[in-house]
């Protein structure tokens, strides 16, 4: 099999951490359509860790209301 690159695109000027990780998820699903079902599996797996960090980085921003 020969070896290929994937090529990165970068977000210009990327607002928040959370919007680099939510592009790396995309990446990674996009990635994910061109594998095998075991490999995208994996992709997939990735993709979703990185939504989770997101969401985690998003969360931990949102100001705390006192009740």
């Amino acid at each position: 099999m020969a070896r290929s690159t994937i090529r990165r695109t970068r977000l210009r000027n990327p607002k928040r951490e959370s919007d680099v990780w939510l592009a790396r998820a995309a990446r990674a699903r996009h990635i994910a359509t061109m594998l095998s079902k075991a490999d995208a599996a994996i992709a997939l797996a990735h993709a979703a860790e990185c939504e989770a960090e997101a969401m985690r980085l998003l969360d931990q921003k949102q100001p705390q209301i006192a009740a």
